[in-house]
């Protein structure tokens, strides 16, 4: 199994709208491509800035090759 993770460092100014769009678009933009088996998003608090708030967006799939697929085919 492999775990591909992408964080995010968001203004607290934005965050609402930003995290809507992840969540009802963005993480499914990613299951979409069928690269990935699931997906788990975790709020980072070990490294805090102020007016700033992380997230990890942790995405499951089976092996390189279908990440390096993914990486090919879906990210520019």
């Amino acid at each position: 199994m492999i775990l591909f993770n992408t964080t995010f460092i968001v203004e607290e100014a934005v965050h609402d709208d930003w995290f809507l769009w992840l969540k009802e678009e963005h993480i499914n933009d990613y299951l979409k491509s069928s690269c990935f088996l699931g997906a788990r998003l975790g709020k980072i608090t070990s490294h805090s800035e102020p007016g700033f708030i992380s997230y990890s967006l942790q995405l499951f799939c089976n092996d390189e090759l279908t990440l390096d697929q993914f990486k090919n085919n879906f990210l520019t």
